[in-house]
């Protein structure tokens, strides 16, 4: 969530969170699935609900607000999964900008992914401030932010995090050798 990349021994990333898509997809699956069963299933499973209205709201606003996707796409899923129109309250009257307009930008970073996350989350940044009217961590925000999608792409990504775990490894070692080497040589006194 950090957007801090880590690798286990022998190099292997460690997963992070679920990408936008994937997160996305399941969302999809499971209104799905509640639509499926309110049309077909026996009248006693037809108003089931796997997940609430809240919930979905919920989600909406941690996509949104805490993950700075700007797109809102959660209505859009929602109808897309069921047929009908998204039921929930509008999440923020001052978002002036949505999913086509995160679209025109996605085309202008083309295929860069990373440039694109960084830009979405430095415009959501500024109309979260400029809404509140608060300055308060503004600037701890953006440093996070730009921690978060510095990397060049993927490779560049995973060699940093490599870089990092073998300096870790490597001090540990030495302070390892050290704590040996002055047991030794306490033991030799005695």
């Amino acid at each position: 969530m950090t957007g801090a990349v880590q690798v286990m021994a022998g190099g292997r990333p460690i997963p992070g969170p679920y990408t936008q898509e994937s997160r996305g997809k399941w969302l999809s699956r499971l209104l799905q699935a509640q639509a499926h069963i309110r049309r077909n299933g026996p009248t006693d499973v037809q108003k089931i609900e796997l997940i609430t209205l809240d919930e979905l709201q919920e989600i909406r606003r941690i996509w949104v607000m805490d993950k700075h996707e700007l797109e809102d796409c959660l209505p859009r899923i929602y109808e897309e999964a069921t047929d009908e129109r998204y039921p929930g309250r509008p999440l923020d009257d001052n978002l002036v900008l949505g999913e086509s307009e995160m679209r025109e930008l996605a085309s202008l970073c083309e295929e860069d992914r990373l440039h694109y996350e960084l830009t979405r989350e430095l415009l959501s940044l500024t109309l979260q401030q400029r809404s509140s009217g608060r300055r308060a961590k503004l600037n701890e925000k953006l440093e996070k932010a730009f921690a978060r999608h510095f990397y060049d792409d993927r490779e560049d990504a995973l060699a940093r995090a490599q870089a990092l775990a073998d300096e870790r490894k490597r001090r540990s070692d030495e302070r390892e050798g050290r704590m040996n080497a002055e047991t030794e040589d306490a033991g030799s006194r005695r």
